[in-house]
């Protein structure tokens, strides 16, 4: 399941991370690819040391206002984040990310990657983050605050920039349900359950059935 999240960040937030691009200093983004990922990889990527934390919170409180993204996510895992940028003939070539991140403490599966765009699409050409699926290649410029999530995978790639700078947070989920089509099928029978819950009485039969099979495929399927 692709997951796109409209305004997951406010403009204070915004402007804070934008900020951190002016503070700290841009190495080159293939010092943290491994193997054959240092030959796709050119782009440039935030120091941000004793800052991570503080930005790993940040993020996480975002993604916590939502409770669709809860559902859709079953986070038991979120890695610290990285800020990175690209700049004119700077790309990724298509690639698949590694299947174990760091939180800091643990290491983890990634299950689901999230790339969230820090500026406007206006304000640079190209960049486009490029998702290949059972429909081919399919590309994803969002609004400076959107964000969006994606099995990890998937192969995917961010076209190269032809002017202006593109600034993004990229990070991982590990997910409490492993498998994408379970995750998507508990994402959907949620939505139905929100909508019993708001318009159906409790003692309802059918409210009832539903509630108790959602929480049972949950039984089958968490991973703890």
């Amino acid at each position: 399941m692709i997951l796109v999240s409209e305004q997951l960040l406010d403009d204070e937030e915004l402007r804070y991370l934008r900020g951190l691009f002016d503070d700290l200093e841009a190495r080159p983004g293939a010092e943290t690819a491994e193997g054959d990922l240092k030959r796709v990889k050119h782009n440039r990527q935030l120091a941000l040391g004793e800052r991570a934390g503080e930005v790993r919170q940040r993020v996480l409180a975002a993604l916590n206002r939502l409770d669709y993204l809860t559902y859709a996510l079953q986070p038991r895992s979120v890695s610290m984040p990285l800020l990175n940028v690209y700049g004119p003939g700077e790309a990724y070539g298509a690639h698949t990310d590694a299947h174990l991140g760091h939180t800091g403490q643990r290491y983890f599966r990634c299950d689901i990657s999230m790339t969230l765009f820090i500026d406007p699409p206006q304000a640079y050409d190209g960049g486009e983050l490029s998702l290949l699926g059972d429909q081919g290649w399919r590309d994803y410029k969002l609004p400076a605050g959107d964000a969006v999530f994606y099995p990890t995978q998937f192969l995917h790639r961010v076209k190269e920039v032809t002017r202006g700078e593109r600034r993004a947070c990229v990070l991982w989920v590990e997910s409490f349900v492993r498998d994408p089509a379970r995750r998507r099928l508990l994402f959907e029978l949620h939505q139905v359950r929100s909508w019993m819950e708001q318009h159906e009485p409790l003692e309802a039969p059918h409210r009832q059935m539903l509630v108790n099979a959602c929480e049972n495929l949950q039984r089958m399927w968490v991973d703890t």
